[in-house]
C-alpha cells in the first residue's frame, strides 16, 4: 500500500463531526453540509479530482461531459463536481458512474443534483449530491474547468489527481 493510499484508509476511518473538529481547530472552514448519500450509508475518502459545470448556451456541448476528467482519476481520487447547487438539472448521472466505478474512483461529492443512483446502488459507486432530478445534462450544461480549484458553497476545492501531485491552497 503507497503512503498516500494508507493516509487515505486512515482518514476514512474517522467519522465527520471528528474531522469537522479537527478543521475548526485548525482554524480550516469546517466542511460543507446539505450533500447527502444519495443511496444507503457509504463513507469515502480521497484525493479531489475537481470539475466545474455551467450551462450550455447554445453552443454544442463536445464530448461527454466528465469524461476526460474521470479518466484523468484514479483509484485514489474522488470527483468533486461544481454546480452551483443547481437542482433542476442533473450533473452527475449512470454513464459516468460506470466510467469512474471502472476507474475504481472512490466517489462523488457534485454540489448540484444527480440522476441513476439505482445504477450506482448497483455498482457500489458512492455518490453525494444536493439532490436527485431526471434531468439529463445533454444539452444543458458543459464542463468549464477540471483539476482546478472549485467552490462548494463556502468551501475551495484543489484537485490533486495523479497528473497534479500537490496540494494547492
Amino acid at each position: 500500500m503507497t503512503a498516500d493510499a494508507d493516509l487515505l484508509e486512515q482518514y476514512a476511518a474517522l467519522d465527520t463531526a471528528t474531522v469537522s473538529d479537527a478543521l475548526d481547530i485548525c482554524g480550516l472552514p469546517p466542511g460543507q453540509g446539505g450533500l447527502p448519500p444519495m443511496w444507503g450509508r457509504p463513507r469515502i475518502a480521497g484525493f479531489a479530482a475537481t470539475v466545474e459545470l455551467e450551462p450550455l448556451n447554445g453552443d454544442h456541448a463536445g464530448a461527454h461531459i466528465l469524461t476526460d476528467a474521470i479518466a484523468q482519476a484514479g483509484p485514489e481520487n474522488v470527483m468533486v463536481i461544481a454546480n452551483g447547487g443547481r437542482a433542476d438539472v442533473s450533473c452527475w448521472g449512470g454513464i459516468v458512474s460506470v466510467g469512474a466505478a471502472m476507474r475504481s474512483i472512490r466517489g462523488v461529492v457534485a454540489d448540484g443534483a444527480c440522476r441513476d443512483t439505482g445504477q450506482a446502488r448497483e455498482l457500489g459507486f458512492p455518490v453525494f449530491a444536493r439532490a436527485q432530478v431526471p434531468v439529463t445534462a445533454r444539452g444543458r450544461l458543459r464542463q468549464k474547468s477540471a483539476a482546478a480549484p472549485v467552490r462548494l458553497g463556502q468551501v475551495t476545492v484543489a484537485s490533486r489527481t495523479p497528473s497534479c501531485r500537490t496540494w494547492r491552497s
